[in-house]
């Protein structure tokens, strides 16, 4: 007698729309960047339904749902952060050329741990916390777009946790306008 007993069923990992999204958007900049000619740099926009486009410099999900936050520039050079379900979002990648001066900087992938938090932690591939000398510095010395972000981000994740600290407060508040990268 032959039994033909069917093959084993191999077992998919249960994950969020959100965080397969994540994936997908993380796949497709790394086979992008791959590809790239000396100078080039891949960018990522995300185009509302509203008609705005962000320049997206990092891109993040809360576990276990199906929210995703894009940070970025609107064209204004204005720091915009979205928070959105995954249904019905139109990201652009765009290979584009850099001047000769400018460094390549990659998109920013991160993961969150509470959507009810004001200001999340980060989960993975996040920056080490910084204490109060580190920030001071990083907030007097940002200039691009980018370093204004993260010097932006990293003062307001510290004033959340000492809303009373002025001289933080006052160096945020006398950040640049972000020039670009």
């Amino acid at each position: 007698m032959n039994f033909n007993l069917p093959q084993p069923v191999r077992v998919v990992e249960d994950t969020t729309a959100a965080e397969d999204f994540h994936r997908k958007l993380r796949q497709r900049e790394a086979g992008l960047n791959g590809d790239l000619n000396p100078g080039e740099v891949v960018t990522m926009e995300l185009h509302t339904a509203a008609g705005e486009r962000i320049r997206v410099q990092d891109v993040g999900y809360y576990r276990d749902t199906d929210t995703l936050i894009f940070q970025g520039f609107d064209p204004a050079n204005n720091l915009c952060q979205i928070i959105a379900k995954v249904q019905g979002l139109q990201v652009m990648f765009r290979v584009i050329t850099l001047p000769e001066d400018q460094p390549r900087k990659r998109i920013g992938f991160r993961v969150y741990e509470e959507p009810e938090q004001d200001q999340p932690d980060l989960t993975e591939q996040a920056a080490p916390s910084v204490d109060r000398q580190e920030l001071m510095s990083l907030l007097a010395n940002a200039n691009t777009a980018t370093e204004v972000a993260v010097a932006r981000g990293a003062a307001e994740s510290y004033l959340a946790s000492n809303p009373s600290d002025g001289d933080v407060r006052t160096a945020l508040d006398q950040l640049p306008y972000p020039t670009g990268d």
